[in-house]
């Protein structure tokens, strides 16, 4: 009898909040970019067409901040870090709308 008390599922709220607070942290997009996985077709040699993503292709940098002369540790695209190398980080960040004093 004790056993079946404790086989209790667990509360679906919990677990709502709990999967909302897992998946906003570890999403796969970018933040200076906002390019997110795309939705295309596997297909086979068949033409069989199946549903797949395509994910973007992120990347864990640590950049350096001259305004702040610190490294920042970022999880970006790589075509962010090529729009970074170009334009600067300062500047990409501000067009985004990113606050790097935060991180």
């Amino acid at each position: 009898m004790s056993s079946s008390r404790n086989m209790e599922k667990t509360p679906p709220i919990f677990l709502a909040t709990l999967r909302a607070t897992f998946t906003s942290d570890f999403r796969r997009v970018c933040p200076f970019t906002g390019k997110k996985a795309n939705k295309a077709n596997k297909v086979s040699f068949s033409n069989h067409k199946t549903k797949k993503l395509q994910f973007v292709n992120l990347q864990c940098k640590k950049v350096w901040w001259e305004a702040g002369k610190r490294y920042i540790k970022l999880r970006l695209s790589t075509k962010a870090l090529k729009t970074i190398e170009k334009n600067g980080l300062d500047a990409v960040a501000k067009k985004a709308g990113i606050d790097l004093r935060k991180e």
